[in-house]
């Protein structure tokens, strides 16, 4: 009699699954995956979910205790980048509760630290710009050299500061990567960035970059001091850590490298204080009535919007053969007001003097009857004489 032989069904399988020729029920299978991606998609969601809602809870809670203009900028313009933290944050505390195994598991927590490095960052920098900004709004008064000072000072500072932010996520992003872990803790090791920037500091960017931080602390030039340089009177408009643009009197830029002005002579005309004095140079007649004059010039700068109310002298400072010359100074606020009041007080005191004394402008004066000398001897026969010359008052009277 046959003895009956006890069979394991996973041994009637085939290579392909089969079961006696049939295919396997995958129904079962179908299920367990379908639960394992739910639990773990779940369990990551809530962590996002809690994360997220602790970043708002932090947010309202500091909004609540602090309530300023800087509170506003510093809190409100981030806002956004601090919940994504929160939330990825969240994500990679929840990855421990989920049913995943390595190398899964240890996949997400890395793209998670990335996610996480990258958001730390962008707040970072959001809450810089967000300081910088608000004290901006403060210093509005550009005309005021501590003012200019401290502008020049935040914007340098603050790229210097997001630079930083740039290189460290940078860094710690290269030590999430173990074959690249040395080069990350390289670029952070105190020597080897030293050794980086000694071996490079020569190149032209890096110089320039060190001018511009040199220039934010040592202050040669601000935001919008008024400055003659190559021949060009214009504005700072901007100052960066690689160039500084100045903004020219006809409106055209000019872009120096900020190493220029660590190494070049350049006026600055704003330096300590607006306020300049402003000069007119006239070439007027001897015969001009100078009390006169320094009366007209007092009053057309009272007259002019453009004068501060403190210097207004009129002198003659250089005498010629045929005219004088007559120098007017005048104070003004700053350099634009300067320009336009010695405009006016030019086009005035010319305008005074066509109608009260047109004597006084320059004149060419003749003499009658006053033949050429004769030509030199050993000149060529035929010769064209000179023609007779202009002379002066001083000329005719002479005696002899």
């Amino acid at each position: 009699m046959a003895t009956a032989v006890p069979i394991d069904p996973a041994g009637c399988r085939g290579r392909h699954g089969r079961r006696g020729g049939a295919p396997v029920d995958t129904t079962e299978t179908i299920v367990e995956g379908s639960v394992w991606l739910a639990g773990t998609l779940t369990i990551l969601g809530v962590g996002l979910l809690l994360g997220l809602l602790g970043a708002f809870l932090v947010q309202r809670t500091l909004f609540t205790l602090w309530r300023s203009d800087t509170s506003a900028a510093l809190l409100d313009r981030p806002r956004w980048q601090g919940r994504v933290v929160g939330a990825l944050f969240g994500a990679l505390v929840a990855v421990p509760f989920t049913p995943l195994e390595d190398p899964a598991a240890a996949r997400t927590v890395h793209l998670l630290e990335l996610l996480l490095v990258a958001g730390v960052a962008a707040l970072l920098i959001n809450v810089l710009n967000g300081v910088v900004e608000g004290r901006l709004r403060i210093e509005r008064d550009l005309r005021d050299p501590h003012s200019r000072r401290r502008v020049t000072q935040l914007r340098l500072l603050r790229r210097v500061a997001i630079m930083g932010v740039v290189v460290l996520a940078a860094s710690v992003t290269l030590l999430t990567f173990p074959a690249v872990r040395a080069v990350g803790a390289s670029l952070l090791a105190s020597a080897g960035l030293a050794g980086i920037i000694a071996g490079i500091a020569a190149q032209g960017l890096l110089r320039n970059v060190f001018a511009g931080i040199q220039i934010a602390f040592s202050e040669p030039l601000t935001i919008n001091d008024d400055v003659v340089i190559e021949g060009e009177w214009g504005t700072v408009e901007e100052i960066t850590l690689t160039h500084v643009v100045v903004r020219i009197w006809d409106w055209r830029r000019l872009v120096l490298p900020t190493s220029y002005f660590l190494e070049t002579p350049f006026q600055n005309w704003t330096k300590n204080e607006a306020r300049l004095i402003g000069s007119v140079h006239l070439r007027l007649d001897h015969r001009v009535p100078m009390d006169e004059l320094r009366a007209v010039v007092k009053e057309l700068a009272a007259a002019s919007r453009h004068h501060d109310g403190d210097v207004v002298v009129a002198q003659v400072v250089e005498s010629h053969d045929r005219t004088m010359e007559v120098r007017v100074l005048a104070s003004a606020p700053d350099a634009p007001s300067s320009w336009d009041l010695r405009c006016e007080i030019r086009e005035g005191v010319l305008v005074w003097l066509a109608q009260q004394h047109p004597y006084a402008l320059p004149t060419l004066r003749m003499v009658e009857g006053v033949t050429p000398p004769p030509p030199a001897r050993g000149d060529a026969a035929g010769s064209v004489a000179e023609p007779a010359r202009p002379i002066s008052d001083w000329d005719r009277e002479r005696p002899g």
